[in-house]
């Protein structure tokens, strides 16, 4: 019976020189379920995990269901006058408030994030001053 012999692997002579690290590049894709949404606010809880949900939203009044124009019977003309259906509650202004997503933020994501944030509201008010100085300028 023949048995595989066991030997190690060669031992360089020299010690191999070390890895060199390249600089690492990251590409940004948008995935085929990408969406961009307008936001009017964001309504969140934290869960068991102590992570952070927030479900986004845009805001707007209540519309009507649907409307029915009048026309003449006689020469089928528009006559101007119209009925609106589903008309909001009398006692109340509604206001739809339309989720479009969520997402789930662990602690550092969420730091991260308002790290984020904080830098573009920084820059977003300089901007915004710089353009009320230069208009003051042309007056």
């Amino acid at each position: 019976m023949n048995e595989p012999e066991n030997k190690s692997p060669a031992i360089p002579a020299s010690p191999q020189a070390a890895a060199k690290f390249l600089p690492v590049k990251f590409v940004h894709e948008k995935g085929p379920q990408f969406r961009t949404y307008h936001v009017d606010g964001q309504w969140g809880v934290i869960d068991s995990q102590n992570q952070i949900h927030l479900n986004f939203f845009t805001e707007f009044p209540k519309f009507a269901t649907g409307v029915v124009h009048q026309v003449n019977q006689v020469d089928g003309n528009y006559t101007g006058e119209f009925n609106m259906q589903g008309i909001p509650d009398p006692d109340y202004n509604v206001i739809i408030r339309d989720f479009q997503c969520g997402i789930v933020l662990s602690v550092a994501t969420a730091e991260r994030f308002r790290g984020l944030l904080d830098t573009y509201i920084q820059m977003v008010n300089k901007n915004i001053a710089d353009q009320k100085g230069r208009q003051e300028q042309k007056k």
